[in-house]
């Protein structure tokens, strides 16, 4: 049976490194697994079974494949995904492509490769992992947990987003280990600049205000169209390719543990203050007495701003390049109650208000802001003295009022029970489920059907 091809010691020698082209080189050699059985038929075999019938060689080094190609910077398509997934693995496409997103944490933090193909290969099967894969906790490395996994879609990916036309959001995302590679010059503030309008062209979101630190970023945006996730996945992709560039740099730019922080905000109040806290941040960080003298970008005027691709990164449109040569960042007023032509001056006014109880505040304990001029001259490489915080709340809404948070925060977790439910029986075939309003990824990816509010 399918689940005794499950692991041998000799397995977690194997070297990791195997291209897309040995996937489907080694797809079209491989017998497909008729013996992938159905979860039932899995747990009446496997008891009182130790025997370990390894994978083929080829096997290994497909799956392993398989699962560095989804998550390559130049996936091949999703059908050829799904086509060399069913013929190596015997197992439904989708449940394998759903389950290598769930296990590519593992592969990023340097576990062996073909331990993950193991638990991929058990996973796409739906099995509960087995004494056979338990028990060899000695001849595992010494970061490889042995806690018993419930079955992968139970566990894998992050809680899902409700993305909702019209909803306002704080967009937060940091550098990884918190360096300062936003740090900023003119040529990052221009770079900056033609990303936030290539996302904004390719997304449709409402820009209102910007603002870049040197190791973070705050943006508010209103999503009619229900695209965020594209909106903020063409950011980071920009500025990641570009600025590492720049720096001379290859490892990740963001942090990778963390997804951008996406905060709907609720009331027109919450979106005044979420406002009036990204443009006080370089004051609040004690680096400018006044945000208006921060060197990076810092923008909520209502207008156009005129961004110029970079050179050192991107070609030009006569040489080839699929990016214009000049780009348009647009910036609307935010929804905050106000006339529209009202809305900068309330803005800055509050603002203003903001930074003085900070500068106050300083100058009565003694304590000097950096300036500017310092700000430019700290290395890329640098990073704050006082310690991140860890495992805090992870906040997805921002709500003043009491009555009306608590009914936000039901209906979110309304929602990601009904996803959960959803999901499970999408995965085990059942494609005629109807997802509830706000599902993204497995609808645009998938096909998957939602409600429609």
């Amino acid at each position: 049976m399918h689940c005794k091809r499950l692991f041998k010691d000799k397995f977690l020698a194997l070297p990791a490194c195997f291209l897309f082209s040995a996937v489907i080189g080694c797809g079209s050699a491989a017998t497909p697994k008729s013996s992938v059985a159905s979860p039932t038929s899995v747990a009446e075999d496997t008891e009182g079974e130790n025997e370990r019938v390894p994978l083929s060689a080829e096997e290994e080094k497909g799956i392993v494949g398989l699962v560095q190609a989804i998550h390559s910077e130049s996936p091949p398509e999703e059908e050829e995904i799904i086509r060399a997934a069913e013929r190596i693995t015997g197992a439904p496409g989708i449940t394998v492509i759903l389950c290598a997103d769930a296990l590519m944490p593992i592969l990023e933090n340097d576990i062996d490769a073909p331990l993950l193909a193991v638990q991929l290969v058990a996973s796409a099967a739906q099995l509960i992992e087995t004494p056979e894969i338990a028990n060899t906790s000695k001849s595992r490395p010494g970061n490889v947990s042995t806690q018993p996994r419930r079955r992968f879609h139970d566990t894998c990916g992050m809680k899902p987003r409700q993305i909702l036309k019209g909803t306002t959001y704080l967009l937060t995302r940091r550098t990884t280990q918190r360096m300062y590679l936003l740090r900023p010059s003119k040529v990052v503030n221009a770079c900056i600049r033609y990303c936030l309008a290539i996302a904004q062209k390719r997304s449709g979101l409402v820009v209102h205000s910007v603002i870049f630190m040197s190791n973070h970023y705050h943006i508010i945006v209103t999503d009619y169209e229900g695209l965020v996730p594209v909106f903020t996945e063409e950011l980071n992709k920009q500025l990641a390719r570009s600025l590492n560039r720049f720096h001379g740099r290859w490892e990740n730019f963001f942090s990778a543990g963390d997804q951008t922080s996406q905060v709907a905000l609720t009331t027109e109040t919450d979106v005044l203050a979420k406002t009036v806290y990204a443009l006080a941040n370089p004051t609040q960080a004690m680096l400018v007495s006044h945000g208006g003298d921060w060197p990076g970008v810092r923008i909520f005027r209502k207008g156009g701003y005129r961004a110029i691709k970079p050179k050192f990164f991107f070609r030009s449109e006569d040489e080839g390049g699929k990016l214009p040569d000049k780009a348009e960042l647009i910036l609307t007023p935010p929804p905050i109650g106000e006339q529209e032509q009202l809305c900068d001056g309330v803005v800055m006014r509050a603002a203003s208000a903001r930074e003085k109880q900070i500068r106050d505040l300083a100058f009565s304990e003694k304590k000097t802001f950096m300036g500017a001029a310092a700000v430019k001259a700290q290395s890329i490489y640098g990073s704050p003295r006082m310690p991140a915080p860890k495992r805090g709340i992870n906040p997805r809404l921002a709500c003043r009022d009491k009555w009306r948070r608590i009914e936000a925060l039901s209906r979110l977790k309304s929602f990601a029970k009904e996803y959960q439910e959803k999901r499970k029986a999408f995965i085990a075939g059942d494609t005629s489920v109807i997802f509830p309003a706000g599902t993204y990824q497995i609808a645009r990816q998938f096909g998957a059907r939602c409600e429609q509010l």
